[in-house]
């Protein structure tokens, strides 16, 4: 433990870290590409000189260059191609050697399967970020951690439990994940009837609502499950999912139509599908549910805690290490559709625990600004760096 908290300390006495980061996505999907926009926008409060190698060509690779951030593409094909492996491989130790990379960062498990050995052969180390829960994606996790990895960055304790039980244990530090607190902060977007005029949604009653990408385990079949028994209580209570088909389960949107038609629900549920807005849909709500099972850490959390917003959210994963129950937000049991209906009608028929819940939940968004979540990954990413730094003083 000294000696990681040596590493630390001089990690933040050192000039910036020359990080060559490994993306293999380009195109803004979900928190993992929203959490490497942070670090590279804020990178000089993470004290980083990042250059980024995208394995696939898209958006992202316009971003960094129009913010100054040096950026490639390598088309990096499939794990099963490989010969095209070794290509980027070679592709990715060239330009750690020219940039001087002091450390190989991968976003994600998969771009480690190159970052690594392109890092051994550069000579400098290597680390991973572990965006999800390893009971995931077991295979991919469980090969990344075979190959040598100075830290892995993990976004929650939660993971961080997931990612211990995989040999060989590598070290871990927990980053939690950051908002844009000014794109989430309701005095900009409006009070909450003008934002229900302009979305069209009852501008008096109450509305419940969720947001996330519509996949099995986010947990919206048991919000709807949990409507009935809502409406016995609060019968013109109005709720609302914000959100796409998940692209590797595109029909559980159908399915959760099915099932809202199934319930008898009408129009006391609205499925909208994915809006460029989503903060707009948040700040029209009262209560926000987050049903997900083991999120791994649950970024739209915070986002409604930072509008001031009651939330439940499942009581397993990253969400426990947001919420305090009964002092900023609830607590339910992931698929318990019952408890969760009494969670909501709770906070249905309480406005002062509402409005106490809300104002505590803002306060504590406040702990997950960009700026602390780019300097906390940055420090990690610089005390990886110190045995490169330390052989070329």
């Amino acid at each position: 433990m000294l000696a990681e908290a040596d590493d630390a300390t001089a990690a933040h006495t050192l000039p910036p870290t020359r990080a060559l980061i490994v993306m293999p996505l380009a195109t803004q999907r979900g928190g993992a590409e929203v959490a490497l926009l942070h670090l590279l926008e804020y990178r000089e409060e993470a004290r980083l000189e990042p250059t980024v190698a995208f394995l696939e060509p898209g958006p992202m690779v316009d971003w960094c260059r129009e913010h100054g951030v040096p950026a490639v593409v390598i088309d990096a094909g499939r794990l099963r191609q490989l010969h095209r492996v070794a290509r980027t491989v070679r592709a990715l130790t060239r330009i750690a050697k020219e940039m001087r990379a002091q450390v190989v960062v991968s976003w994600m498990a998969k771009p480690h399967l190159y970052g690594a050995p392109a890092a051994m052969a550069a000579g400098i180390p290597s680390m991973w970020v572990q965006m999800g829960s390893p009971a995931g994606f077991a295979a991919l996790d469980r090969i990344a951690t075979l190959l040598p990895s100075r830290d892995v960055i993990v976004v929650s304790r939660s993971v961080q439990r997931a990612q211990a039980r995989l040999l060989p244990r590598r070290p871990t530090t927990v980053v939690h994940l950051a908002v844009d607190l000014m794109r989430f902060d309701p005095v900009r977007i409006g009070d909450v009837r003008a934002a229900r005029r302009d979305l069209g949604l009852p501008e008096d009653g109450l509305i419940v609502g969720s947001v996330g990408r519509l996949d099995s385990w986010k947990g919206f079949d048991v919000m709807l499950a949990s409507v009935p028994a809502v409406l016995e209580r609060h019968p013109d209570v109005t709720f609302v999912i914000v959100g796409g088909p998940h692209e590797f389960n595109p029909g559980h949107a159908t399915e959760l139509a099915e099932q809202a038609r199934r319930l008898g629900l009408g129009d006391r549920v609205r499925l909208v599908g994915p809006q460029r807005n989503p903060e707009t849909w948040m700040q029209a709500m009262d209560v926000f549910i987050h049903a997900a099972q083991n999120e791994p850490f649950g970024l739209v959390v915070i986002e409604a805690m930072a509008l001031g917003k009651a939330v439940i959210a499942s009581a397993e994963g990253g969400p426990t290490e947001v919420i305090t129950p009964g002092a900023d937000g609830l607590l339910s049991p992931y698929g318990d559709a019952r408890a969760l209906a009494q969670a909501t009608v709770r906070l249905l028929g309480d406005p002062g625990l509402r409005s106490g819940l809300g104002a505590e939940a803002q306060r504590r968004a406040q702990d997950f600004s960009v700026q602390h979540y780019a300097a906390a990954a940055g420090a990690a990413i610089g005390a990886a760096a110190l045995p490169a730094v330390a052989a070329a003083a």
